[in-house]
């Protein structure tokens, strides 16, 4: 093609259409198409790793133009830095379309003479192994269609993936006919309809059989969003940060004393980092008393600290469980920490990274996942962005859990598209373990969502508001996913890839 970039610059776009904040199914099974055509008829190695570049920029461009905002009010950047910020930001943040171009061009006289699938197995496999800082998919594009993301408990979101990557391949390569018949082309394309087909009404058997569970508990949660995502705000007002901790505190009792009042619930949340330390002093004695006072378990966000040995501490993001009288009951540390947020890569090698960077965290990644007990229900704790991690959740499902727990704080990523980006995301895992999941954020959204991944309920963006709500919590099931993980996503596509191949052998 004479203007490749153009094919680079409309797959972007395709992409970014379907996310939020703008958040359309449909543009996500074209998205592939100018990017495979341009990959295939690219002049050259560099030039295909380019256009998967500007693809990667104009998709970050549109669906994370929040990094630019977040640099901008945090950081304290003008305007101009915090767009270069972002362009760095698209050089890896969707790294994969760019590998995915250079690999399909390298590959392109092999992939003119397969079955398109294979296109789409590359796809699927280079965003499942390429690793990104906010771990979007194909999949998730597919999130509010009906039937079809309830065959994530099948296949996974990577197998989604590639079936959504299979039909825009199929269509990509349809005027290649040099090497195969345009009867081949049409017939795959049919079988990919099939199989987008029956994966669907799989997907929609499967949320019938979820909905027909008869709950195995009822619960009634209370999660309480202050709107107060920064603690630094309160402490430039008031300047003290005693004053600030005990502030931040009353918030929430007196919030979530008003909301008991009126009903009893069997558990409340408090989101992420809503007590700026350890829950435990004389700061804390109010929220206490509140629990004693009404004997629920609470579960809520802070730090902890440890001393592995003398002049050396270890700072945790922390998960808190608080039992009726008030007493921490049990913790869990955050395991997968967010790169120049909460930790700078490298920076046990080369300290000096943390001079360059200061506004960055420094905190200590936790053992890994595990289970709360809460009246005979156990818990999976995933504090932040660990709820986008389907391996990691996977592992915390199998050790028994019934409910997910998800604790944010997304206000540091602003109003534009971030914090329905990250709701959206978080809703797979729900498809993939037949889960509910309880999400407590600071300035929303707050949610309450089912094991078929409907959203319940949810807050207000930037309101301080209670959510209340009740969840059912179905007999545990082991999907398919839970039980062979991407092994089975593996098989699926290999499979596909034979089954296409075979049948190509039967048509002219």
């Amino acid at each position: 093609m004479r203007h490749p970039w153009i094919l680079s610059i409309l797959g972007g776009f395709l992409y970014a259409l379907s996310f939020p904040p703008f958040d359309f199914a449909l543009p996500a099974w074209l998205a592939l198409v100018p990017l495979i055509v341009a990959a295939r008829t690219a002049r050259s190695g560099r030039q295909a790793f380019l256009g998967g570049a500007l693809a990667a920029l104009v998709m970050c461009g549109f669906g994370f133009a929040w990094i630019a905002d977040m640099a901008h009010r945090f950081w304290l950047v003008p305007w101009p830095v915090a767009g270069l910020l972002l362009l760095a930001y698209a050089t890896f943040g969707e790294i994969n379309f760019t590998f995915f171009l250079f690999l399909a061009w390298r590959l392109r006289s092999r992939l003119e003479r397969w079955p398109a699938a294979a296109t789409a197995a590359l796809f699927a496999v280079v965003e499942r192994v390429v690793p990104k800082v906010f771990p979007d998919a194909l999949a998730h594009t597919q999130i509010n269609v009906p039937g079809l993301p309830a065959a994530a408990a099948l296949v996974g979101t990577t197998g989604l993936s590639f079936l959504v990557a299979w039909f825009a391949a199929c269509l990509a390569w349809l005027p290649a006919q040099q090497s195969v018949s345009l009867r081949r082309r049409l017939v795959e394309l049919a079988l990919c309809l099939l199989a987008v087909a029956g994966m669907t009404a799989y997907g929609g058997q499967r949320f019938r059989h979820v909905d027909a569970l008869e709950p195995a508990r009822q619960l009634d949660i209370l999660i309480v969003q202050t709107n107060i995502g920064d603690p630094e705000i309160l402490l430039r007002q008031y300047g003290n940060v005693s004053v600030v901790y005990d502030t931040i505190v009353a918030r929430y009792v007196d919030m979530t004393r008003r909301a008991l009042k009126d009903a009893d619930a069997d558990l409340v949340l408090w989101p992420e980092t809503a007590i700026p330390g350890v829950p435990r002093g004389v700061s804390f004695e109010p929220a206490r008393r509140l629990i004693q006072t009404f004997g629920t378990p609470f579960v809520l966000g802070g730090f902890d600290y440890q001393q592995p040995r003398p002049g050396v501490w270890r700072v945790y993001n922390t998960m808190f469980l608080l039992g009726p009288r008030g007493m921490i009951r049990d913790r869990y540390y955050k395991h997968k920490l967010l790169p120049l947020g909460e930790y700078v890569p490298f920076s046990d090698h080369f300290p000096v990274l943390l001079e360059w960077i200061p506004d960055a965290g420094d905190f200590s990644s936790g053992p890994g996942a595990r289970l709360f007990d809460i009246d005979g229900l156990r818990f999976a704790p995933f504090i932040c962005y660990e709820i986008l991690f389907p391996r990691y959740v996977r592992r915390g499902v199998r050790q028994g859990a019934d409910v997910l727990l998800n604790i944010t704080n997304d206000f540091w990523f602003g109003r534009y598209a971030e914090p329905e980006q990250h709701l959206k995301l978080a809703r797979m895992r729900a498809f993939e373990t037949a889960r509910p999941i309880i999400r407590a954020t600071n300035t929303g959204f707050s949610a309450l969502i089912d094991a078929n991944g409907r959203v319940l309920r949810r807050t207000a963006l930037w309101q301080p508001e209670v959510l209340r709500g009740t969840l059912e919590v179905p007999p545990p099931q082991q999907t398919p996913y839970l039980r062979a993980g991407e092994w089975l996503t593996a098989t699926f596509l290999v499979l596909t890839l034979g089954l296409t191949a075979l049948i190509w052998k039967r048509v002219p």
